[in-house]
């Protein structure tokens, strides 16, 4: 059991105001108990509800395969049904701060949860 930090990137697209898909990739910066994550690949569809004019609610349902190494024991992969829910502030029309938590896999071997603070940018 460890708990690797991880950073990550995203893209998506939103169809309108509640529903768009998201892609997104992670790695681990460090090792944590003998535990790295080398790639943590998803791809979410996002229903997403706004509840004024700068916060809006979502939830994500998609698919994550995900790479680990153990140290001292070698890589292992694990893929299946992901999920989560999360919180958006939007700071004006293009940037946004996020919180949100995602269950990426529970599989018999491996449980990959993740709790995210993070920054979005609009093109």
């Amino acid at each position: 059991e460890g708990s690797p930090f991880l950073l990550s990137a995203q893209v998506g697209y939103f169809f309108n105001d509640y529903i768009g898909l998201e892609g997104r990739y992670g790695t681990s910066v460090q090792r944590d108990s003998g535990l790295a994550v080398d790639s943590a690949l998803s791809g979410f569809v996002k229903l997403n509800m706004p509840v004024s004019e700068r916060v809006a609610l979502y939830g994500l349902a998609g698919y994550s395969s995900v790479q680990l190494d153990l140290q001292n024991v070698g890589s292992h992969k694990e893929q299946g049904f992901s999920f989560g829910l999360g919180m958006h502030y939007a700071l004006n029309n293009q940037s946004a701060v996020i919180f949100e938590f995602v269950d990426n896999v529970s599989e018999d071997q491996v449980r990959l949860n993740s709790i995210t603070l993070g920054f979005q940018h609009r093109f």
